[in-house]
């Protein structure tokens, strides 16, 4: 799916309409979900919103492109504008989990985003309150360790000997 073409990709989305054979539809999602070039990606976000996926699978083409980083920032703006509409088509346990999409995020900028987006809308949602507060943690945990490692490399190094005495 990487390397292949769009016509590729057209060619298993057409596969996964056709097929009711739950196991094949979910290979072909997985399979889908590892697209990072933008417009196959988009094509492949459109899917959650097409009635040919089931209720269990509408967040499987966001989840599955979050696996890859170069998708993050595609899923996260697809997320906030279709949130309503993804919203509709999942079930409310499903809904009150989507914060948790967000825990990918490793900045504490993209902390502030991910909470003013769902402060207002996860009051609504089974788990919501909960899910959001999983995901700050887990992007501010993720942002500390980058902040802690971030150090002077020579600093670090300068605290060790020039050289190694052979014995």
């Amino acid at each position: 799916v990487q390397e292949a073409d769009i016509t590729f990709i057209d060619s298993l989305i057409q596969l996964l309409k056709k097929s009711n054979d739950s196991l094949l539809r979910s290979r072909i999602l997985t399979a889908l979900g590892r697209a990072t070039e933008r417009v196959k990606a988009q094509k492949v976000l459109a899917l959650s919103l097409d009635p040919a996926l089931r209720t269990n699978e509408v967040l499987n083409p966001l989840s599955d492109l979050l696996e890859e980083k170069e998708n993050w920032e595609t899923v996260w703006k697809f997320l906030i504008t279709n949130f309503d509409a993804l919203r509709t088509r999942i079930s409310p346990t499903d809904a009150g989990g989507l914060p948790v999409l967000a825990s990918v995020f490793c900045s504490e900028e993209k902390a502030v985003e991910v909470n003013e987006f769902f402060e207002v809308r996860v009051g609504k949602l089974a788990g919501g309150n909960r899910n959001l507060t999983r995901a700050l943690d887990s992007i501010r945990v993720c942002a500390a360790k980058v902040k802690a490692h971030r150090g002077d490399p020579i600093g670090f190094l300068d605290g060790f000997p020039t050289s190694l005495e052979v014995r």
